[in-house]
Formats: structure tokens, sequence, C-alpha cells
């Protein structure tokens, strides 16, 4: 069961954090997601944080650590994989890191140490989760001249970078700040669902 679940992480935990973030969005009162960070819903004031946190942000980076682990089980190019594979795991622990100290009422850059940690912790987990896609990638081609999972973090990598430098150039006070921050979670989800479905319908070692 453990087995299985590992092989799986990383799709179920993409598919369950989309669905939060969706739902959780829709039902609060008064959040735009155009303009509002994903984590305002997981704030100390946010009426459904609890299962923001509980349900959706915390299990995303523990599905991204198992995922991380089952990565190498399932599909081993070579010691390139294992870099992108450790690199996963931080990123994911960074996303528990996140769900665990939450952010102030509006999440702003500077506030109490919860916040500070959870922008941190939440700013290391996307570089290092682009960082992994990429990685991975290039390992998949180098190593056993597989295309598919380069293609993968090709496009995964460009929207992360899109999304990223928007976020960027925009300001914090952007008013698609949200939808920026969303365009990246979303090329990282998919990222996840496909490399998932690569690694399981590949054979184990190969």
């Amino acid at each position: 069961m453990f087995n299985q679940l590992v092989r799986w992480s990383g799709l179920i935990a993409s598919v369950l954090f989309v669905v939060m973030i969706v739902t959780v969005g829709m039902i609060t009162p008064g959040y735009d997601m155009r303009s509002q960070f994903i984590s305002e819903l997981a704030a100390v004031d946010a009426p459904y944080a609890v299962y923001m946190n509980l349900i959706g942000i915390i299990p995303f980076g523990l599905g991204i650590v198992l995922f991380g682990f089952g990565f190498l089980k399932r599909v081993h190019f070579n010691h390139f994989t294992i870099i992108g594979a450790l690199l996963l795991i931080l990123s994911g622990a960074g996303f528990v890191a996140a769900g665990l100290f939450q952010c102030d009422a509006g999440c702003p850059f500077e506030g109490s140490q919860s916040q500070v940690i959870h922008n941190w912790t939440a700013f290391g987990a996307f570089i290092l989760a682009f960082l992994a896609a990429l990685w991975i990638g290039i390992s998949a081609l180098w190593s056993a001249k597989r295309a598919a999972p380069l293609i993968f973090g090709i496009l995964a990598c460009a929207g992360m970078a899109w999304s990223f430098y928007m976020m960027g150039a925009g300001a914090l006070e952007h008013p698609m700040i949200g939808l920026f921050q969303r365009g990246f979670i979303l090329s990282l989800c998919l990222w996840l669902f496909t490399t998932s479905l690569y690694s399981i319908s590949s054979r184990p070692r190969v």
C-alpha cells in the first residue's frame, strides 16, 4: 500500500493541490484569485486556513518529498537523477514548512517570525522545484537518451520562469500577482503530473 502511495504521490499531490486552490479560493469571502497570493488562503485570519494547510499545502509538499524518493526507485538514469531527486525532496520540505508556518493577514513581505519563515521556505521551494525539473530532464536525455522527461522539464521551466519573472517585475502590488503565482504552481503541478505518469509506466531501474 505504501509503495503504491509513493508511486502515485506526485500525481495525487498535484491534482489535490490544484483542487484545493480553486475550491478554497472560490468559497473564501472577498478573495480575488487574480490579485491575491495562494498563501492568503492559509493565512492566520483566513476562514478555511486549516483545510488549506492540512489538505492543500502540507500534503502537496509531502507528495513531492515522497515522489522524490519514489522517483529513484522507478527510474534510474545515473547519479544525475539522485541530485534531481534530492532537489525535489528539499523543495517538498520547503512547501511543508510554508504550510506549517502561516503568513500574517494579507501575507506582507515583512511581519512576524512565522511570516518570514513562510516567505523564505516558499521562495526556496519554488527555486528548488524549478532546478529539479530542469535537472531531471537533462539527466534523462544525457544518461538514458530519453527525450520525454526533458520536454516535460523544459515546458514546465518555461512556464515557471515566465511566471516568476512576472511576479518580480510586477512587484507585490501588481493587480495580477495572484494569477502569476498560479501560473508557476500550475506549471509545477503539470510537470509533477506528467513526470509521475512517466515514472509509473517506466520499468524500475532502467
